[in-house]
């Protein structure tokens, strides 16, 4: 047996194989308990050092003689995107292993002694909490220091129990969501007090907002009503496209050796906007334009509101959420960026009763992890595979801020580091995100800020990565009859003109739209305003206040739908069933069936 000699104690290694047998027998035939030398005897690199599957979770446990040690491996191991969920630090006492020399004593000493650990879930450490949980249910543990649970091997399963009741029972994310939210609320007051004493001010500036974050069309070639917008939506949404944009500069400018926020301010004396507008500036020329562009144009118009301190002071204040957040990089591994987007605007618009639908986060990772999943048996993809599993195609033609297909991206990504772990090969994460980026991940939306913030949703699942390209596209509704990615339908060919806007102008530019492995959506394209009643209207046309403009679209619209029955008769079957049930005298009644209405394409 191997000994530390520096301690006289036995080397960690062997401790680790020594407590994964007894965990094994613990926890029960049904729990799988791999120590790290056993994967290592097998051929693959050291990647933990127990790993426990129980209850389709997984566990990992980084063990040292050193709660440092522990601490910085259990957190970087959930960073690295090794495991999605917890990893345990374990601190083994020096002073109990001194006098073993053989493995049946350090496995008595691990039966007799307790452990000390602590409990990191999305990279946050919920030690404290946890221990409140276990203290009300009177079984198991004891608090050793402030910030570390004592626990004994034969309570380990209870441990887990607890730990995945916490894990349901807590949002471990709420406490800095809350923050967040509640300065966006400042802000959002702040502005709005500004607009009472200068009501000239607000009308300028809400416009201006409102053709960046919200104008469907073309912005540079028309004139804009602006519909009813409330003025806190719109400063809602300029004050979270700063944050996401400063979040994701502070997240990628260590690896172009570009200035921090922190300092571009000092640089420009405690100036937001300038501070802002300088690191933007140069991150986009690099290649992340998709995500800042929007950011960049929201800065040029609060430049109206820099002689207001209390205005200078909110934004400041991004600054210091962006470091914050970016501190921890597995929060952004969990689609950080979408739970702050949803969370917030999601809760102003319905104080207003503002409706732009979306997909909540549980559901959306439901529908992929259950689409990719379920076996297809027209899917033959190597998923360790990167040069195969780039080629494999998702889409979402109503993208929104991306939370489809972020859950698209995590999907895959369990996919293929299941299947590398499986063969005994180490997952390349780095590759992986630039090949779903720049070739399998693909989202339209009407919206240029919902691209923008797909952009970034999508771009921080691993930061720092360069990418040549993104397929986030803005196609617009407009007064020429542009029905966003409904166009689409009527592409018959795979070359697709788009009009992309960049800071400047507008680019034309042509697109190779794949063929579609995958589409993952909550198609908002017949949603009604009152469903059932007179005057009702796809909501897609929300941001239409023309009535001759309504009247084009609509009759674009109805083309559409023509088109799609058309083509869905021309199905020897389905046109059968068309014939026998649709039409004058039968169950159905032409006019009520809507193909673009989930579930209603036939009866």
């Amino acid at each position: 047996m191997e000994v530390n000699d520096a301690m006289n104690v036995p080397q960690e290694d062997t401790i680790n194989v020594c407590l994964s047998e007894i965990l094994g027998e613990v926890l029960g035939e049904n729990v799988l308990v791999i120590p790290e030398d056993k994967a290592r005897r097998v051929g693959k690199r050291r990647r933990f050092d127990i790993k426990i599957e129980y209850k389709g979770i997984e566990f990992i446990l980084e063990a040292s003689f050193d709660r440092k040690d522990a601490v910085r491996d259990a957190v970087s191991r959930i960073e690295e995107g090794l495991i999605d969920t917890v990893t345990i630090a374990l601190y083994y006492n020096p002073s109990y292993f001194v006098s073993a020399k053989s493995v049946p004593e350090i496995k008595k000493i691990l039966l007799e002694k307790p452990l000390e650990v602590k409990v990191f879930v999305q990279g946050l450490d919920i030690s404290k909490g946890l221990l409140q949980l276990i203290y009300e249910k009177k079984s198991i543990a004891q608090q050793v220091t402030k910030d570390w649970i004592n626990v004994r091997v034969d309570e380990f399963g209870e441990l887990l129990n607890s730990i995945e009741e916490f894990v349901v029972k807590e949002d471990v994310l709420s406490e800095l969501l809350d923050y967040i939210e509640e300065n966006v609320n400042i802000f959002v007051d702040d502005a709005l007090n500004i607009f009472k004493k200068n009501p000239k001010l607000m009308k300028k500036l809400t416009k201006e907002l409102y053709r960046v974050l919200f104008s469907p069309s073309e912005k540079e070639k028309e004139e804009i009503i602006v519909p009813n917008v409330p003025e806190d939506v719109l400063l809602a949404h300029a004050y979270i496209s700063l944050l996401m944009a400063s979040i994701l500069y502070e997240s990628v400018a260590p690896q172009h050796e570009l200035d921090s926020l922190q300092k571009l301010l000092t640089k420009h004396k405690n100036h937001p906007l300038l501070a802002m507008k300088e690191a933007f500036n140069e991150i986009i020329d690099i290649n992340y334009e998709p995500a800042f562009d929007i950011a960049i144009a929201v800065l040029d118009n609060l430049f109206s509101l820099q002689s207001y301190p209390s205005i200078m002071r909110d934004l400041r204040n991004i600054v210091n959420i962006a470091q914050h957040v970016v501190r921890n990089k597995a929060i952004l591994r969990q689609d950080f960026i979408g739970y702050i987007y949803h969370k917030i605007t999601g809760n102003i618009r319905m104080r207003k009763g503002y409706a732009t639908y979306y997909t909540k986060h549980p559901i959306a990772y439901f529908l992929a992890y259950l689409s990719l999943h379920t076996p297809n048996v027209n899917w033959d993809f190597k998923w360790s595979d990167l040069d195969s599993l780039k080629n494999f195609m998702v889409c979402d033609f109503a993208c929104g801020s991306g939370t489809l297909l972020s859950a698209s991206y995590e999907a895959l990504l369990s996919k293929y580091r299941k299947d590398c772990f499986d063969k005994g090969e180490h997952p390349n994460f780095k590759e992986f995100h630039k090949n779903m980026l720049e070739s399998s991940i693909w989202g339209f939306d009407a919206l240029e800020h919902a691209a923008q913030t797909a952009s970034i949703v999508l771009s921080l699942h691993e930061p720092g990565v360069p990418l040549a390209k993104m397929n986030i596209y803005h196609i617009p509704v407009n007064e020429k009859g542009s029905l966003g990615s409904l166009n689409l339908w009527w592409a018959n060919t795979q070359l697709l003109p788009i009009k992309r806007r960049s800071i400047s102008e507008v680019v034309k530019a042509t697109v190779i739209v794949p063929k579609f492995n995958m589409i993952i959506m909550n198609p908002p394209f017949s949603r009604t305003t009152a469903p059932g009643e007179k005057g009702s209207r796809p909501r897609i046309f929300d941001f239409v206040v023309e009535a001759k403009v309504f009247e084009k679209l609509w009759k674009e619209y109805k083309k559409l739908i023509e088109g799609i029955k058309k083509w869905l008769k021309s199905n020897n079957k389905l046109g059968e069933l068309y014939d026998q049930y649709i039409g004058q005298g039968k169950v159905f009644r032409s006019q009520d069936i809507n193909p673009l209405n989930a579930g209603a394409a036939l009866p």
